[in-house]
Parts: structure tokens; sequence; C-alpha cells
């Protein structure tokens, strides 16, 4: 690779970009984007141009990118499908204390036995009787239901498979535990993280106590979902996810004490080198810890040599190294976001803002003014937004304000944090230390809160504002570099010219269709599950918890990439086995304010304070959305209005509609679950859709009615006033 410059950034950057393309369109790309790399690459070479060089760099990443990713399926992720399927036989050790949810608990199992086959998949399992397993010990039970973690068409199957749990497990009954004679290394350094957070819960409020583990260890179990939405909603969900910048702060802070006390260089760079090991591996693994761990690295052992480290170089091949050993990693939020943050701090800063370079110290000897705080910050979150919008599907206006505001209280909670762990209980100092770190907490949460609150402060990004954003981008690129010759600068002024206008666009979108609905009907089967979400993702409905988890997940991604994180009420109008089993999962991902089940359905673990239990129901859930039902054993039918226009929904089949009420005979739109009642006038709707798996022509559907059988989910978008489209 003589006469590229920086080497690794070019392999480390052309094999991520490489694997995100093979995951959004397959396998079929690999051949159309290989043959014309080849092509490309074979044509600058002839013409000895360098260019051919950085060609043949990117077609050798993208082979090396199509032969993991093949392989990671093939002999990875194909195989565990096997296990899928109900009363599966399993045996695990644990890996991390139980995940607190509303509704049940979960814990990761590794080195798992599934029917008396051994295998290397984790298994993640939920569980409800109230076992507290510990890390290091073996779990023996029965699964009600084995199933895949994530959906394959779902925007986080890829980081779903990146953590290694790819199975899911519904456990049956009680759940029996062994302790382990002697636990492993990972499990003492799993037990001392919970050490920690028991220290924090002794010495501060539960929430205060939750939110201060979560910035110091990534673990966010017991942080309640207001303030995780706050912190969503004003752009520092960041500080939750442990992150280069917290192993970059520990190991500058030793390195430099180290420094000052020892005359022999080697010293400090080795004790650097094995903090960063235990960090690592304290803060369970963590991607972005990873990478920023390979880079920091990197630059240690170039101090003991004596050799400059380039950072663009120790990303490429920090990255590079990531991503051999786990491709999917390039599907992983975390991964993508700290690699694109880095790159933006190393490269896109200086370029934009005319800075000098970093030097190879990741810190800056000299803390940053506001002007430069508040540039940076933009312009890490800016360079972030395609991966924040394709993930997330919003964008925080807010986002550099209160990062510039919240991260350096953040960095001194860490420090205050760590030396409160680090003394005994019951001295004075411990508990002023404490009192110092619960109030720099609750300062983060009172400002995440008040800009949570303000409006706008969070903008949906829809799919075609940004897919828009990316075309114009590469075209504008492409012209200004290959055909003006711009430089770099005006280049990416440029594309960040082009971002403005596409969040400009975004928030003209949002207040043009403020008020505006979207139902959301998945193809669930012969099941209901209907979601109603607003333009903001302010307010939304769930009614219904019938189908698969395939489904569900369905449901869930839709009603958070409309930033719809929690819901507003949950109606689950009939008792049946699938809305019981799914309404655990829809408790512990899509919390409600208010849940409403029927009279007859067995308690609920999880169920929220404002619970009501009826036969028949008449509210207005949403502001513009009432709702009204009514359930019997002949009949469950009922009325959803949004925004004006009359959806009604028949929950059972057999249902005699020809004794209801007049607001049932006709309306804009026929939901049904199963098939059309015989006793419906299907002339009198402008609209039907059936929710089953049976073709509208195995039911002999009318012309005005569909199946989801053969059509997939379905998505209505209602506007304020009907009558405008």
């Amino acid at each position: 690779m003589t006469g590229v410059k920086r080497p690794a950034a070019v392999l480390g950057g052309s094999l991520m970009l490489s694997l995100i393309a093979l995951m959004l369109f397959g396998s079929v790309f690999a051949y159309i984007g290989a043959s014309a790399l080849i092509v490309l690459t074979t044509f600058a070479l002839l013409r000895r141009r360098n260019r051919g060089l950085y060609l043949l760099s990117a077609t050798a990443a993208f082979v090396a990118a199509s032969l993991l990713f093949t392989s990671a399926g093939l002999f990875r992720f194909a195989p565990s499908l096997a296990y899928e399927g109900n009363g599966r036989k399993i045996t695990g050790v644990v890996a991390a204390y139980p995940a607190q949810h509303p509704a049940s608990e979960s814990v990761i199992l590794k080195r798992c036995v599934i029917d008396g086959e051994a295998t290397r998949y984790s298994v993640k399992v939920y569980f409800r009787d109230g076992s507290a397993p510990v890390p290091g010990d073996t779990v023996s039970l029965t699964a009600s239901e084995v199933f895949c973690t994530a959906d394959e068409s779902s925007r986080y199957f890829y980081h779903t498979l990146s953590g290694g749990a790819w199975l899911s497990a519904f456990a049956e009954g009680t759940i029996r535990t062994e302790p382990a004679e002697k636990p492993s290394a990972f499990a003492v350094i799993e037990r001392l993280r919970h050490h920690l957070k028991d220290k924090f819960d002794d010495n501060m409020e539960p929430e205060l106590s939750a939110v201060s583990a979560a910035i110091i260890n990534g673990d966010q179990s017991d942080v309640p979902d207001v303030i995780r939405d706050d912190f969503r909603k004003s752009g520092i969900s960041h500080l939750f996810a442990v992150s280069g910048m917290h192993l970059a702060l520990w190991t500058e802070i030793l390195f430099r004490v180290l420094q000052k006390r020892s005359r022999i260089q080697v010293i400090p760079n080795l004790f650097a080198l094995l903090f960063i090991l235990f960090y690592t591996a304290f803060t369970g693994f963590s991607p972005s810890v990873i990478r920023a761990g390979i880079m920091l690295a990197l630059i240690c052992i170039g101090r003991m040599i004596r050799q400059h480290s380039d950072p663009l170089n120790s990303l490429g091949v920090s990255v590079t190294a990531m991503l051999a050993v786990n491709p999917w990693l390039a599907g992983n939020v975390s991964f993508l976001l700290s690699v694109t943050a880095t790159y933006a701090i190393v490269r896109v800063y200086p370029a934009v803002f005319e800075r000098p370079a970093h030097e190879e110290s990741v810190l800056k000897e000299k803390a940053l003014s506001v002007k430069d705080g508040l540039q940076l910050a933009v312009t890490v979150i800016g360079t972030c937004v395609p991966f924040t919008a394709f993930f997330f599907g919003y964008f925080s206006a807010l986002a550099p304000l209160t990062s510039l505001l919240c991260t350096p209280l953040a960095e001194l909670l860490m420090a205050f944090a760590a030396l409160g762990a680090c003394l005994p209980g019951g001295w004075a100092i411990t508990s002023l230390i404490f009192r110092i770190t619960a109030a720099l907490s609750n300062a983060i949460v009172l400002i995440a809160g008040k800009a949570a609150s303000l409006q706008f402060a969070i903008l949906p990004l829809r799919d075609p504002v940004v897919i828009g954003w990316f075309i114009v981008s590469a075209l504008l690129l492409i012209w200004l570099r290959g055909i003006r010759k711009k430089s770099r600068t005006a280049a990416l002024n440029a594309l960040l010219g082009t971002g403005a206008a596409a969040l400009a666009a975004a928030i003209l979108t949002t207040v043009v269709g403020a008020g505006t609905y979207t139902v959301y009907l998945p193809e669930a089967g012969n099941a209901a599950m209907i979601a109603v979400v607003s333009s903001s993702g302010t307010d939304s409905l769930l009614l219904g918890c019938g189908g698969t988890y395939e489904s569900f997940q369905k449901t869930k991604d839709f009603c958070h990439t409309r930033t719809a994180f929690q819901t507003d009420c949950i109606v689950i109008p009939r008792n049946t086995n699938p809305h019981t089993a799914m309404l655990t999962n829809a408790l512990n991902d899509l919390p409600p304010d208010c849940l409403v089940l029927p009279s007859d359905m067995p308690q609920v673990k999880g169920a929220p304070a404002n619970l009501i239990r009826c036969d028949v129901y008449d509210g207005t859930p949403l502001e513009g959305v009432s709702l009204r039902y009514e359930n019997r054993d002949d009949f469950c039918a009922g009325l959803l209005t949004v925004n004006g226009r009359k959806l009604v929904f028949c929950l059972y089949p057999a249902s005699d509609f020809s004794k209801e009420t007049a607001s049932h005979y006709s309306g804009d739109v026929l939901i049904c679950r199963g098939r059309i009642p015989p006793t419906v006038d299907t002339t009198q709707f402008q609209s039907i859709i059936v929710l089953t798996d049976k073709s509208s022509e195995t039911l002999r559907l009318p012309s005005n009615a569909v199946s989801t059988a053969d059509v997939g989910a379905v998505t209505l978008r209602i506007p304020r006033s009907h009558n405008k489209g």
C-alpha cells in the first residue's frame, strides 16, 4: 500500500462501510459492488493514477467484508435458529446480574447447553419466579419458548447479533440455580460492579444512585423510565453509554500521576495498559470502550518506543481489528456512534473550524473554551446524525447545548463517585463526597428534564428526509471534490450546509404535520395489535397485544423510530393468551401511563398505578383520539376515532353487528381480526383491513378489502383534518 496515506484508516473505513452496505442491501450488492470496484481499480491503475491504490485498498476491504459477512451468517447465526421452539431444556452460566423489568427479570446465560447439546450461543432468559442468581452460577430451566432476539427486518437486527445474545427464552416455572465453586475472573469483576452499585444505593437516593451508576459503569437497569426518556429527548443519553470519554479520562489521570512519580517512561505506560484492560472488562466490554482501549493502547505503545501515534491510523487499526473478530459490530449503534464521533473530533472538527489536529494525547492539555466546546459538540452531533436518524429516527435540537453543560458535570461526577467508592463507609469525608456526587447527578437530571420539556426539543427525522440528504450530499461531494477540485474544508462546509437544510426540512415537516397521527397494523397473523402515534411522538396508544414476538418487535420499532419510547395508554379489550403473553413485553419495552384491561384478566405484574378494569370503555386516551368499545362473550368491537376519522374494529370474528349501535354500521376503515363478520355491511366502509394469515382469495374478500397476509404491515396516516387527505 505504498503511496497510500494512513493505510490503516483507509482499510478500516472501507471495511466498515462495506459491511454497512452489505447489511443494508444484502449479498446481491456484494457481486455488483465488487465488480464495479474491480473495474474502477483496473482503469485507475492502467492510467497510473495514485487513486488506483486507494481503490485497490477499498476493493480488498470489500472482498474481506463479503467473506466475513457471509461466514458470520453461515457459521454463527444460521445454526442458532435450529434451537427456536417450545419446551427446550437450557443450562448455562450466568454472565451478569439479573436486569429488572416492570413485569419480569432477565439474565444472560453463556456456554449454554440446549436439549443436551453444547452450544456457543448466549441466551437471554426472562423469568418471574423471584430468583436471584449471581454471575458464575449455573442455571437450569425449561423454556416455554425460544426465539431469535431480533427480527431480521428490524434495523436493530445486527445490533442485537453483535451483542452475542442471539436467542431469547421465557422460563417456564422455576429456574434452578447451582452456585459456582470458584467464580471466574469475569464473574468477580461483575460482582465488583454490583458492589459499587450497592454502595451508591447506601449513600444516595434511589433515582440519583441509579443515574450515577449508569454514568460511571453503564448499568441502566434501575434508571427510571422518565429520566431515561428525558435524557433521550435532551440529547445526553450518550452519558449512560460507557464510552471512550470515560476510559480516556481515567487513563490520562493515571498516566499523569505516575509520570510525575516515575523517571522511567515505560512504567506509567505499562500501568496505563493494565488499567485499560481492567476498565474494558469492568464495563462489560462495551464496543465503544474496546475501540477507545485499542487506540489508547497504541498511544501507550508509541510512547514506549518513542513513535508518534497518528489518531486516524489508530482509529483504523481499532476498527479493522474489531470488525475482523465480530463483523456484526458494523450494525452496532454504540460502535458506529463511537467511531463516527472520534472521526469528527480528530478529522472533521480541525478541518471545518481550522483548528490544529489533536496531538497524540486524547485529552487536550488546555480545557476548551465555551465557543470551542460548542463548535466541537455541533461537529460531533452533526456528523453522527445519519446513524442517529437511521436507528432512532429523531434528532435532539438541544443536544449541543445540553452536552456542553452536562459533560463536564458527568466527568466531575465520575471522579467523585470513584473516590467515594474507594473510601470506607462511615467516614465523614465519604458522606461529603457522596453528597457532592448526588448534587452533580441531580444537576444533570434537572438540566435533562428542563430541556426535554421544551417544545420541539426532539425532532423526528423521517426516512425521505434522511435519504434525500444522503443523495444530495453524495452528489455534492462528487461535484466539489471530483469535478471542481475544491478543498476538503469547502466540501465539509457544504456537507454541513446540506445537513442544516435537512434539519430545517425536518423541523418544517414536524410543524406542518403537527397533530397528524399514524396508525400501524403489523403483520401479526390471526391476531390484533394496533399502534397509534402522533407525528411528534408525544402521544401514543397501543390497542391489543396479540401476535408473535416478531410482530411486537416491529411495532416497538415503529413506535421508537417515531420517538414514542413510552405509551400514554395500552388497551387490552379482550382476554386471550396472545394478549397475556405479549403484554409483558409491552410493559417492559413500551411502559404505559395508563393500562386498560378486561375485568376477567388475571393480575398483571408491572402494571402502572393507573390501572382500569372494565368490559365497556368510553374515553379520550389521547388528544384528538377517542375510543369506545364493548366486550361480551359473543361480541367484541368498538370505534376508534382519530382526528374525526372513524376506524371501526372487530376483535371477535363471530360478533353480531345486527343488534348493535349505529356507530358500528359505517365508517372510514373497518379493521377485523380473522375474517369479516357476516352481519357487517361492507359497502358502508371505504376500506377494510383483515388481520389474518389467510389470503384475500381464500377469504373471498370484497374489492375494498385487503388481507395482511397479502400486503403485510399496514400504515395509515391521518392528518389533523382528514378531509385534506
